[in-house]
Protein backbone atom coordinates (compact mmCIF):
# COMPACT_ATOMS: atom_id res chain seq x y z
CA UNK A 1 0.00 0.00 0.00
CA UNK A 2 1.70 3.18 -0.52
CA UNK A 3 0.83 6.81 1.34
CA UNK A 4 1.09 9.65 -1.05
CA UNK A 5 1.44 13.56 0.43
CA UNK A 6 -0.09 16.55 -1.29
CA UNK A 7 0.51 19.63 0.20
CA UNK A 8 -3.21 21.19 -0.89
CA UNK A 9 -5.25 18.53 -1.85
CA UNK A 10 -8.85 19.92 -0.66
CA UNK A 11 -9.45 21.34 -4.39
CA UNK A 12 -8.48 18.41 -5.83
CA UNK A 13 -10.18 15.52 -3.98
CA UNK A 14 -12.58 14.64 -7.33
CA UNK A 15 -9.59 14.58 -9.28
CA UNK A 16 -7.35 12.12 -6.99
CA UNK A 17 -10.49 9.89 -6.58
CA UNK A 18 -10.83 9.58 -9.83
CA UNK A 19 -7.06 8.88 -10.67
CA UNK A 20 -6.67 6.08 -7.80
CA UNK A 21 -10.07 4.54 -8.13
CA UNK A 22 -9.14 1.59 -10.84
CA UNK A 23 -5.82 1.41 -9.28
CA UNK A 24 -4.92 -2.22 -8.28
CA UNK A 25 -2.92 -1.65 -5.37
CA UNK A 26 -4.25 0.02 -2.05
CA UNK A 27 -3.56 4.28 -2.24
CA UNK A 28 -4.11 6.82 0.41
CA UNK A 29 -3.47 10.40 -0.05
CA UNK A 30 -2.80 12.57 2.86
CA UNK A 31 -1.76 15.86 3.70
CA UNK A 32 1.00 17.39 6.03
CA UNK A 33 -1.17 16.72 8.62
CA UNK A 34 -2.07 13.34 8.19
CA UNK A 35 -5.48 14.26 6.88
CA UNK A 36 -6.75 11.55 3.99
CA UNK A 37 -8.56 13.40 0.96
CA UNK A 38 -8.86 10.68 -1.02
CA UNK A 39 -8.51 6.90 -1.33
CA UNK A 40 -9.57 3.60 -2.63
CA UNK A 41 -11.43 0.32 -1.96
CA UNK A 42 -7.99 -1.74 -1.34
CA UNK A 43 -6.67 0.48 0.78
CA UNK A 44 -9.84 0.65 3.36
CA UNK A 45 -9.81 -3.27 2.89
CA UNK A 46 -5.85 -3.39 3.57
CA UNK A 47 -6.32 -1.37 6.59
CA UNK A 48 -9.50 -3.43 7.92
CA UNK A 49 -11.37 -0.39 8.03
CA UNK A 50 -14.70 1.45 5.82
CA UNK A 51 -13.18 3.53 3.64
CA UNK A 52 -15.47 6.16 5.60
CA UNK A 53 -13.76 5.85 8.63
CA UNK A 54 -10.70 6.39 6.71
CA UNK A 55 -11.55 10.16 5.01
CA UNK A 56 -13.10 11.09 8.59
CA UNK A 57 -10.33 9.72 10.30
CA UNK A 58 -12.39 7.82 12.79
CA UNK A 59 -11.30 4.50 14.07
CA UNK A 60 -13.53 1.58 15.52
CA UNK A 61 -12.79 0.46 18.81
CA UNK A 62 -9.84 -1.82 19.34
CA UNK A 63 -8.02 -1.04 16.43
CA UNK A 64 -4.67 -0.12 16.17
CA UNK A 65 -1.62 0.43 13.44
CA UNK A 66 1.30 -1.54 14.86
CA UNK A 67 4.80 -1.95 13.18
CA UNK A 68 6.07 -5.40 12.88
CA UNK A 69 7.44 -5.86 15.91
CA UNK A 70 3.95 -4.80 17.82
CA UNK A 71 5.06 -1.51 18.96
CA UNK A 72 2.24 1.51 18.01
CA UNK A 73 3.28 3.54 15.44
CA UNK A 74 3.82 6.90 14.96
CA UNK A 75 1.15 9.33 13.75
CA UNK A 76 0.54 9.97 10.24
CA UNK A 77 1.12 13.78 10.78
CA UNK A 78 4.40 12.65 11.85
CA UNK A 79 5.08 10.09 9.26
CA UNK A 80 4.49 11.91 6.28
CA UNK A 81 6.24 15.00 7.86
CA UNK A 82 9.59 13.29 7.85
CA UNK A 83 9.11 12.17 4.24
CA UNK A 84 8.63 15.64 3.76
CA UNK A 85 11.52 17.17 5.48
CA UNK A 86 13.90 14.41 3.95
CA UNK A 87 12.37 14.33 0.57
CA UNK A 88 13.22 10.56 0.37
CA UNK A 89 9.99 8.06 0.23
CA UNK A 90 10.07 5.98 3.34
CA UNK A 91 9.06 2.49 3.35
CA UNK A 92 7.71 0.57 6.86
CA UNK A 93 6.14 -2.84 7.62
CA UNK A 94 2.23 -2.21 9.49
CA UNK A 95 0.86 -4.57 10.84
CA UNK A 96 -3.20 -4.20 11.66
CA UNK A 97 -4.48 -5.38 15.03
CA UNK A 98 -8.49 -5.64 16.00
CA UNK A 99 -9.13 -5.81 20.18
CA UNK A 100 -5.17 -7.24 20.05
CA UNK A 101 -5.33 -9.69 17.36
CA UNK A 102 -3.58 -9.26 14.00
CA UNK A 103 -5.75 -9.08 11.20
CA UNK A 104 -3.24 -8.33 8.59
CA UNK A 105 0.03 -7.51 7.61
CA UNK A 106 0.93 -4.85 5.05
CA UNK A 107 3.71 -3.07 3.43
CA UNK A 108 3.40 0.70 3.67
CA UNK A 109 5.39 3.31 1.15
CA UNK A 110 5.47 6.88 2.04
CA UNK A 111 6.25 9.13 -1.07
CA UNK A 112 5.99 12.61 -1.68
CA UNK A 113 4.04 13.56 -4.59
CA UNK A 114 4.88 17.17 -5.24
CA UNK A 115 9.04 16.61 -5.52
CA UNK A 116 7.73 14.11 -8.50
CA UNK A 117 7.16 17.27 -10.85
CA UNK A 118 10.91 18.44 -9.66
CA UNK A 119 12.38 15.85 -10.62
CA UNK A 120 10.69 15.40 -14.20
CA UNK A 121 11.81 18.76 -14.65
CA UNK A 122 15.58 18.42 -13.45
CA UNK A 123 15.89 15.48 -15.12
CA UNK A 124 14.86 16.62 -18.65
CA UNK A 125 14.51 20.57 -18.35
CA UNK A 126 13.15 20.37 -22.09
CA UNK A 127 9.90 19.30 -21.00
CA UNK A 128 8.26 22.93 -20.39
CA UNK A 129 9.71 24.21 -23.46
CA UNK A 130 8.11 21.07 -25.40
CA UNK A 131 4.76 21.26 -24.00
CA UNK A 132 4.68 24.85 -24.50
CA UNK A 133 5.10 24.20 -28.16
CA UNK A 134 2.17 21.58 -28.08
CA UNK A 135 -0.22 24.01 -26.18
CA UNK A 136 0.01 22.86 -22.99
CA UNK A 137 1.74 23.52 -19.07
CA UNK A 138 2.65 21.43 -17.26
CA UNK A 139 1.55 21.65 -13.39
CA UNK A 140 1.82 20.03 -10.00
CA UNK A 141 -0.82 19.96 -7.23
CA UNK A 142 0.99 22.67 -5.84
CA UNK A 143 0.69 24.61 -8.66
CA UNK A 144 -2.33 23.37 -10.41
CA UNK A 145 -4.59 26.21 -8.88
CA UNK A 146 -2.38 28.56 -9.58
CA UNK A 147 -2.55 27.69 -13.31
CA UNK A 148 -6.08 27.69 -13.00
CA UNK A 149 -6.51 31.12 -11.72
CA UNK A 150 -4.26 32.23 -14.64
CA UNK A 151 -6.16 30.78 -17.22
CA UNK A 152 -9.18 31.99 -15.87
CA UNK A 153 -8.15 35.75 -16.09
CA UNK A 154 -6.57 35.03 -19.67
CA UNK A 155 -9.92 34.47 -20.53
CA UNK A 156 -11.73 36.95 -18.73
CA UNK A 157 -9.32 39.34 -20.51
CA UNK A 158 -10.13 37.97 -23.86
CA UNK A 159 -14.05 38.40 -23.00
CA UNK A 160 -13.22 41.91 -22.34
CA UNK A 161 -11.00 42.51 -25.48
CA UNK A 162 -14.35 41.13 -27.37
CA UNK A 163 -16.78 43.19 -25.68
CA UNK A 164 -14.87 46.51 -26.47
CA UNK A 165 -14.70 45.31 -30.42
CA UNK A 166 -17.99 44.89 -30.01
CA UNK A 167 -18.92 47.93 -28.45
CA UNK A 168 -16.54 49.87 -30.78
CA UNK A 169 -18.27 48.58 -33.50
CA UNK A 170 -21.56 48.81 -32.43
CA UNK A 171 -20.87 52.72 -31.29
CA UNK A 172 -20.09 53.73 -34.68
CA UNK A 173 -23.29 52.02 -35.78
CA UNK A 174 -24.87 54.48 -33.34
CA UNK A 175 -23.01 57.34 -34.86
CA UNK A 176 -24.00 56.62 -38.63
CA UNK A 177 -27.57 56.50 -37.28
CA UNK A 178 -27.73 59.58 -35.45
CA UNK A 179 -25.65 61.63 -38.36
CA UNK A 180 -28.73 60.11 -40.73
CA UNK A 181 -31.64 61.20 -38.02
CA UNK A 182 -29.73 65.02 -37.74
CA UNK A 183 -29.83 65.01 -41.59
CA UNK A 184 -33.59 64.03 -41.62
CA UNK A 185 -34.43 66.64 -39.25
CA UNK A 186 -32.83 69.40 -41.00
CA UNK A 187 -34.54 68.29 -44.32
CA UNK A 188 -38.05 68.21 -42.34
CA UNK A 189 -37.45 71.71 -40.64
CA UNK A 190 -36.65 73.09 -44.45
CA UNK A 191 -39.29 71.50 -45.28
CA UNK A 192 -41.58 72.57 -42.39
CA UNK A 193 -40.05 76.33 -43.48
CA UNK A 194 -41.20 76.45 -46.88
CA UNK A 195 -44.30 74.75 -45.83
CA UNK A 196 -45.19 77.92 -43.64
CA UNK A 197 -43.99 80.08 -46.58
CA UNK A 198 -46.58 78.29 -48.45
CA UNK A 199 -49.13 78.46 -45.99
CA UNK A 200 -48.52 82.43 -45.54
CA UNK A 201 -49.05 82.99 -49.34
CA UNK A 202 -51.84 81.03 -49.30
CA UNK A 203 -53.51 83.19 -46.48
CA UNK A 204 -52.58 86.22 -47.94
CA UNK A 205 -54.87 85.68 -51.08
CA UNK A 206 -57.25 84.34 -48.81
CA UNK A 207 -57.74 86.55 -46.30
CA UNK A 208 -55.10 88.76 -45.28
CA UNK A 209 -53.83 90.51 -48.25
CA UNK A 210 -55.21 93.34 -50.36
CA UNK A 211 -58.44 91.67 -52.53
CA UNK A 212 -58.31 89.09 -50.87
CA UNK A 213 -60.75 86.70 -51.85
CA UNK A 214 -62.81 86.09 -48.28
CA UNK A 215 -64.08 90.18 -48.42
CA UNK A 216 -64.83 89.79 -52.19
CA UNK A 217 -66.71 87.04 -51.87
CA UNK A 218 -68.52 88.48 -48.40
CA UNK A 219 -69.48 91.55 -50.93
CA UNK A 220 -71.83 89.31 -52.37
CA UNK A 221 -73.75 89.38 -49.32
CA UNK A 222 -73.75 93.14 -49.28
CA UNK A 223 -75.31 93.00 -52.87
CA UNK A 224 -78.35 90.35 -51.90
CA UNK A 225 -76.70 87.13 -52.50
CA UNK A 226 -77.93 84.54 -50.52
CA UNK A 227 -75.90 81.97 -48.58
CA UNK A 228 -76.80 78.72 -46.45
CA UNK A 229 -73.78 79.02 -44.22
CA UNK A 230 -71.24 81.82 -43.66
CA UNK A 231 -67.86 81.77 -44.04
CA UNK A 232 -66.18 81.45 -40.20
CA UNK A 233 -66.59 85.39 -38.54
CA UNK A 234 -63.37 85.42 -36.74
CA UNK A 235 -61.59 85.10 -40.46
CA UNK A 236 -64.48 87.44 -41.93
CA UNK A 237 -63.57 90.03 -39.88
CA UNK A 238 -60.23 89.40 -40.05
CA UNK A 239 -60.37 89.58 -44.29
CA UNK A 240 -62.48 93.15 -43.86
CA UNK A 241 -59.78 94.58 -40.65
CA UNK A 242 -57.06 94.10 -43.23
CA UNK A 243 -58.75 95.71 -46.27
CA UNK A 244 -59.80 98.42 -44.09
CA UNK A 245 -56.22 99.02 -42.99
CA UNK A 246 -55.18 99.05 -46.09
CA UNK A 247 -57.73 101.66 -47.42
CA UNK A 248 -57.00 103.47 -44.71
CA UNK A 249 -53.21 103.76 -45.26
CA UNK A 250 -54.58 104.75 -48.91
CA UNK A 251 -56.20 107.51 -47.51
CA UNK A 252 -53.55 108.90 -45.58
CA UNK A 253 -51.16 108.82 -48.78
CA UNK A 254 -53.82 111.43 -50.87
CA UNK A 255 -53.15 114.61 -48.89
CA UNK A 256 -49.35 114.65 -49.08
CA UNK A 257 -49.43 113.64 -52.92
CA UNK A 258 -52.21 117.03 -53.10
CA UNK A 259 -49.68 118.52 -51.31
CA UNK A 260 -47.09 117.77 -53.70
CA UNK A 261 -48.87 118.37 -56.82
Amino acid sequence: MSVLDITAPSPLTPVWDELITGLTMGIIVADERGQVHATNDIAADLMRLDKSELLTGNRPEGWQARDDTGAPLPDWADLVGQVLRTDTPMSTPMMIVRHGQPTSRIWADYRAVRPAFQVAIQADPSLVKDAMEQNIILVSPTTLLVALRTIDNLWRNERQNENAQLIAERAAKLYDKLRLFVDDMEGLGGALDKANQTYQGAMNKLATGRGNVIRQAESFKQLGVEVKRPISPDLAQLAQTESFSENASLVERHPAEDKVN
